[in-house]
């Protein structure tokens, strides 16, 4: 990956999803076989997507290759030859722009009749040499011209660097579907910024539609407050889904944003459970993503313990009725399964939610209650139990402690001071 910073301005004709220039040439390889488009359309050894020579220095961000940088981390290219490997360095090139993956989207023996000779890899280079030297490869196949599902193109851009043949059609839609995911671009505004560093990127009908139906895929289903109810676990395996790799693990047991504002609560944690934890602000469902909820949290309600308590409230209530079943309450759970949808979010607030309790277990347990079973259901033994709990882990985990103690708990690592930094 590249490090340094880059900012570009995206004009308005390139903030247009335009098809003008491609769809003549797009209609007719569609009616083309697939065996004879790369024979009769690639202009054989003369291809210039396989050579550096028709492209002038500017748009060779990558020596010897087409490429382009399209943001400070991220460049597009060509597919790499034998020879770039050789004549122009490319593995020396790779490291002195910190790019330490790289991600192939061609499918083995593609393009055979253009460029150099395929070598026993099915492609125009050995991935070995990119791996033996410190380079992680990842290949995806993806037909050229061809447009993905909604979920393969999710897996792709958490890994993000692009190689392939000609580096526009594939490895624009991955790039301004990464866009999309970790700046929480438009697709429009994507595909622009795409397009202005690298014209005519994304080819054609299908791979546009691709980039818009994600967009909105994340819109709907990586909304971190749901915009209709939804199951715990139905959310838990969307979270899993969408988050990076990393953050996935880390979420697997419990729903990320609850953590977030319970580590903000925990800042200020004396005293703000006066009341039965009902706000009067109402927090917009489309305000921000699972993928950027922290640090929208942070900047937006670090300090307002009202808005935070308000937000876990609403995540809470969005759940279908009854999260734990009645008489799983009523009993004493003693049990507690890391796989299960609930048992881990209810052993998480049973010790955050006492420890900022101030004392007032009584109003945190009906707030727990009313999370778990919803308004209608208001039984006093099931708040004496939670209550008994609550009283019970306070005395067990000391304040400030909790998260770190479910932890470990649940064998997953806690860094305590980030989630603290500013």
């Amino acid at each position: 990956m590249k490090g340094r910073e880059e900012t570009r301005t995206v004009s308005a004709s390139h903030r247009r999803v335009s098809l003008s220039h491609l769809s003549i040439r797009y209609g007719i390889l569609r009616v083309t076989p697939w065996s004879w488009r790369c024979k009769l359309y690639c202009n054989g050894a003369n291809c210039k997507y396989c050579s550096w020579k028709p492209w002038p220095l500017k748009e060779q961000a990558i020596r010897g290759l087409y490429s382009s940088w399209i943001t400070g981390k991220i460049v597009a290219m060509s597919r790499p030859t034998a020879k770039t490997f050789t004549d122009d360095n490319l593995v020396a090139q790779f490291h002195k722009a910190n790019i330490c993956a790289v991600i192939n989207l061609q499918m083995l023996g593609e393009h055979d009749s253009c460029g150099p000779k395929l070598l026993p890899s099915g492609f125009t280079y050995n991935p070995e040499m990119l791996m033996q030297n410190g380079i992680q490869f990842y290949n995806f196949i993806w037909p050229d011209f061809g447009a993905l599902g909604i979920d393969i193109l999710l897996d792709i851009v958490k890994v993000v660097h692009c190689s392939l043949r000609q580096g526009l059609g594939r490895t624009g839609v991955v790039i301004a579907a990464y866009m999309i995911w970790a700046k929480h671009c438009t697709y429009a505004e994507a595909i622009g910024r795409v397009r202005t560093a690298r014209p005519h990127s994304v080819q054609n009908k299908k791979q546009i539609r691709l980039v818009k139906d994600f967009g909105t895929f994340l819109e709907k289903s990586g909304a971190a407050l749901p915009q209709v109810a939804t199951y715990l676990g139905d959310y838990m395996h969307m979270q899993v889904k969408i988050l990076s790799s990393s953050q996935a693990r880390k979420y697997h047991h419990i729903p990320k944003e609850i953590d977030i504002c319970i580590c903000g609560l925990l800042e200020n944690y004396s005293g703000i459970l006066d009341s039965d934890g009902k706000g009067s602000k109402i927090v917009r469902n489309d305000s921000f993503q699972m993928t950027n909820c922290k640090k929208f949290i942070r900047t937006n309600f670090r300090g307002n313990t009202l808005l935070l308590l308000q937000t876990l409230d609403q995540l809470m209530n969005s759940f279908i009725k009854p999260i734990i079943p009645e008489e799983e309450l009523r009993g004493n759970i003693r049990y507690y399964s890391e796989h299960a949808d609930w048992q881990c979010l209810h052993r998480y607030l049973l010790i955050t939610m006492a420890s900022i309790s101030n004392g007032n277990y009584r109003n945190i347990a009906k707030l727990i209650s009313r999370w778990y079973l919803g308004e209608s259901v208001n039984d006093d033994g099931i708040i004496v139990t939670l209550q008994n709990h609550l009283v019970r882990d306070h005395v067990n985990f000391p304040p400030l402690l909790m998260s770190l103690a479910f932890r470990k708990s649940i064998k997953e690592p806690y860094d305590y001071d980030s989630q603290l930094a500013s």
